[in-house]
């Protein structure tokens, strides 16, 4: 029996697996590594051509990458004709082979997740088990490992709501029988874990409010101050615009905050010219074709939007920018993400265009920057603009409570 402190995360999106999702557990991982805990993880393989952020986080890790059990085609979303109609024909197998959410991308993976583990729990006497979702199916085909091992300390993380989301997820559009199934899964996997995760105290009081052992706790997501040591002497960009920025993925349900946006802009536009030409929006990332169309028959040439583009570039897109934007659906008004985690460490003011809300109070009781409600956009835009707040502040505090370094503390302690 080894008397190394052995653990297993299992994260279906895990480096090289491309995307924002697996991002919170790679760098976990890293820190529990360096204080001394033998990581394995249990991963879905990389369908692909692109690869993560962050591979260099998972160095010395144990990785097990395990079969998509998965149609690729709803996954990859084909656009060939063959590959429509192949997607069609696959979604139709996932419906009829499904009780719950077909989207769900752990579906089928409750076999062979059950199998390695059980074979890495085994070999390394593993205690602690730590499963992120979404896909959400993950975390139910984990806490059923105690039916194999009672004494399992499972910990189940949710990087976002699972039932709850019925409005942004695509199990909104899903039979009431098949949302009542996804419900009844989250109560009883919520219900069997050990210890439950979120990344926000309202996240956590709602899955409060439906296990019985009051085992929730708020860890929060993070930046890692090794991201940024390439920008540590890299002087920031000069310029005479007030420049904006956003970095990410913006999102339909966001269209009741960015239409008054781009009205306010046309407004300006009108009014005051001058302060108008005074001001660029850089959008890079993903978005919907809508606000570009928005943006188009306004006019609005102060607004550019621009293809993804790699994290060191988009770090340092925020770290030349005056101020960086944040816009966020009214589900996730209470949302510190981690595009929020990265002004806080480049220390940078930041816009929030959202309903009121635990990130707007935090914002104006942190004075880090301004909430623009969307009945008054214009109003406060000419505001911010007319009074540019460039001044530098000190976040020493902050800045700490938001170290995934010291945030991995928080998670160790929940180990047995």
């Amino acid at each position: 029996m080894s008397t190394q402190k052995h653990i297993l995360v299992i994260s279906y999106t895990f480096p090289p697996y491309p995307g924002i999702g697996g991002r919170r557990w790679s760098k976990f991982a890293k820190y529990l590594k360096r204080k001394g805990y033998i990581v394995h993880v249990i991963c879905s393989e990389n369908p692909h051509e692109k690869t993560s952020e962050w591979v260099k986080d998972i160095e010395g890790i144990d990785v097990h990458r395990l079969p998509l059990n998965y149609p690729q085609s709803l996954i990859l979303f084909p656009q060939t004709i063959f590959g429509k109609i192949q997607y069609r024909l696959d979604k139709l197998i996932v419906q009829l082979r499904s009780k719950g959410n077909y989207y769900d991308r752990a579906l089928f993976w409750k076999k062979q997740l059950a199998v390695k583990a059980t074979d890495l729990i085994n070999k390394y006497d593993i205690k602690n088990v730590m499963a992120t979702g979404a896909p959400f199916h993950l975390l139910s085909h984990t806490v059923k490992l105690k039916e194999v091992f009672p004494d399992l300390n499972v910990i189940i993380d949710f990087r976002d709501f699972w039932a709850k989301d019925l409005s942004l997820s695509a199990l909104g559009g899903m039979s009431p029988k098949r949302v009542a199934n996804e419900i009844e899964m989250e109560r009883n996997t919520v219900q069997r874990a050990n210890h439950i995760l979120t990344v926000a105290d309202e996240m956590t009081s709602y899955f409060e409010a439906i296990s019985k052992n009051k085992n929730c706790h708020t860890i929060l997501n993070g930046f890692d101050e090794e991201d940024f040591i390439s920008l540590n002497d890299i002087p920031k960009g000069q310029s005479e615009k007030i420049k904006f920025v956003y970095t990410g993925n913006l999102y339909n349900e966001t269209n009741y905050v960015f239409l008054p946006f781009a009205d306010a802009l046309a407004k300006l536009k009108s009014e005051n010219q001058d302060l108008y030409s005074q001001v660029e929006f850089n959008f890079y990332g993903t978005y919907p074709k809508e606000y570009l169309g928005l943006v188009k028959s306004r006019h609005l040439d102060v607004v550019t939007f621009h293809n993804s583009i790699p994290l060191s570039m988009a770090l340092q897109k925020i770290n030349d920018a005056d101020y960086c934007m944040l816009f966020l659906n009214n589900t996730y008004s209470f949302s510190l993400s981690t595009k929020f985690c990265e002004y806080i460490a480049l220390k940078k003011k930041i816009v929030l265009f959202s309903s009121e809300g635990r990130a707007s109070e935090f914002i104006k009781e942190n004075k880090l920057g301004f909430w623009i409600d969307p009945a008054e956009t214009y109003a406060c835009l000419l505001d911010l603009i007319r009074n540019k707040e460039l001044m530098s502040f000190e976040l020493l505090e902050l800045r700490e409570k938001f170290s995934v370094k010291n945030i991995s503390s928080e998670l160790e302690k929940l180990f047995v």
